[in-house]
């Protein structure tokens, strides 16, 4: 009995120390974004702040274009470099495609890649970013335009970069929840439901759609618990263990196994030839101007098809990656373990494929729901702000889901077998 009460004041104390790291480096990580880069006018980006693509590549990557400072860029060259990695995984090349097969020496090898790759898009998309603002506000951007200023500035801007993806590492390691995700739902709950909601808000109650928004809004937040706390629990036995026979002998895959990533990835893509665009606002009478416009703005049909597909795409692709059914199949050889009614090996992964596959069609749905409705609901009824969009629900909501999962984690310790309790959660 004592020793249980040691074990459980132990987990207690654990998990305290998470909570109060986790909640340290989100308060650290917001208080570097108001914090100004030296040598610029943050006043020229007063007059961005209705620029959709540049709000939604913030809201979605960590980021704030408000004010000008070293978290800036948030974690967009990172997400970024991880989409490019994740499709080579996916046989687009043989070798990091090995790479994710090789244990941790291949982890090691994707990592210094994606890390490669965010060095590179980090310094390209500082060096846009800096010049465009200057080109936009007649090179008054800058106090001091030269080349060791632009130089300076990418320099922070990527430093930046690299500290919002190394928190987001500690956070996943010594706090609660994943980082990456943690700083980006936090960035959403600021920009989002405690900023722009009010103006969606206000904007709404002028048209006379306020009730119809909270019941909206209420819907989507029963949906999206019930999606989250859904799982596929499929049978497993072991050759030579009778003591996790029963119910507690399955092994359970999340229905919404891609979870927020394809929302991500989409977001970055549609939000980037966006920011591009702005630094072309001049040719706006354009045809190639207009016609980059419409495909990948959320006001127009065809942005808001193109988003889907992507929606589509990237769940169906991060399905495969999150849940890979060929180290699945793996594992069980060496647990010796099987699924009843199929034999270990490659039929084992073939079925846990098509699993996943199936899982895929419902998983993109709940997800294109979520993230077109209220666009179409806004462009039906002339509101110009996002607000309180699906997707971000998504996000907030299913952080905090695997937040709480996580901490009770911490409290009670359930009696699976070692490989059945990697897959316990997946986020």
């Amino acid at each position: 009995m004592m020793k249980q009460i040691k074990v459980k004041e132990r987990h207690n104390h654990l998990l305290t120390q998470r909570l109060f790291y986790t909640l340290g480096a989100i308060v650290f990580y917001q208080l570097l974004m108001f914090i100004p880069i030296p040598g610029v006018n943050n006043e020229v980006l007063k007059s961005l702040n209705n620029n959709n693509g540049l709000f939604m590549i913030s809201m979605f990557s960590g980021g704030n274009y408000t004010t000008f400072s070293v978290m800036t860029m948030g974690l967009t060259s990172f997400v970024t470099a991880q989409i490019i990695v994740q499709l080579l995984q996916a046989n687009l090349s043989k070798r990091v495609t090995s790479w994710s097969k090789s244990g941790r020496t291949g982890r090691h090898k994707i990592n210094q890649l994606t890390r490669f790759l965010t060095i590179i898009f980090s310094i390209f998309q500082g060096l846009a970013i800096t010049y465009g603002l200057s080109v936009l506000s007649d090179f008054h951007f800058l106090l001091i335009n030269s080349v060791w200023m632009y130089a300076y500035i990418v320099l922070v801007l990527t430093s930046g970069t690299f500290f919002a993806t190394w928190l987001g590492d500690r956070i996943t390691e010594k706090g609660l929840g994943n980082g990456i995700a943690v700083i980006i739902g936090v960035n959403i709950i600021f920009q989002t439901i405690l900023q722009t909601s009010w103006k969606t808000i206000r904007q709404i109650k002028e048209s006379g759609y306020l009730p119809y928004l909270i019941v909206f809004t209420l819907i989507f937040v029963f949906i999206i618990i019930w999606f989250n706390e859904s799982e596929l629990r499929i049978p497993v036995l072991y050759a030579r263990r009778n003591n996790y026979a029963g119910s507690l002998s399955y092994m359970p895959i999340k229905i919404v196994t891609a979870n927020i990533m394809p929302i991500i990835f989409a977001s970055t893509i549609m939000a980037i030839p966006q920011v591009i665009l702005m630094f072309w606002q001049k040719e706006w009478y354009q045809p190639w101007f207009r016609v980059i416009d419409t495909l990948f703005s959320w006001q127009s049909s065809f942005g808001i098809f193109n988003y889907s597909c992507l929606i589509i795409l990237f769940t169906y692709l991060y399905s495969t990656i999150q849940v890979d059914p060929e180290k699945v199949a793996e594992n069980f050889r060496k647990q010796e373990a099987f699924i009843p009614g199929v034999n270990p090996g490659h039929e084992t992964e073939e079925y846990l494929r098509f699993l996943l596959n199936r899982l895929a069609f419902p998983d993109s749905i709940f997800l294109l729901i979520l993230s077109i409705a209220p666009m179409v609901a806004f462009k039906n009824t002339g509101v110009q702000q996002l607000g309180i969009s699906g997707s971000s629900l998504l996000i907030v909501l299913g952080i905090l889901t695997e937040i709480i999962r996580q901490a009770k984690g911490l409290h009670t310790k359930k009696d699976f077998p070692p490989f059945l309790s990697s897959y316990y959660t997946f986020s």
